[in-house]
């Protein structure tokens, strides 16, 4: 596949997959945005660091807003 984008999908559907086996829940299905934009930082910045600290933060947001949901 030369084409970065569907590469970045492929790869987004990939990362998805195991979350959506491990909670079969519709939510699961959502993983696979923050995905694609995993794969983009790490394209634009050439380093995992961008996509760590994505996570890292994504994480962070959606414990945070669980607690206060619940």
């Amino acid at each position: 596949m030369k084409n970065i984008h569907i590469k970045n999908i492929v790869i987004s559907l990939m990362f998805t997959l195991p979350h959506v086996i491990i909670n079969p829940h519709l939510f699961s299905l959502l993983t696979f945005f923050p995905s694609l934009i995993f794969g983009y930082l790490y394209i634009g910045s050439g380093s995992i660091i961008a996509p760590f600290v994505f996570h890292l933060f994504s994480n962070l947001f959606f414990q945070l807003y669980l607690i206060h949901k619940l």
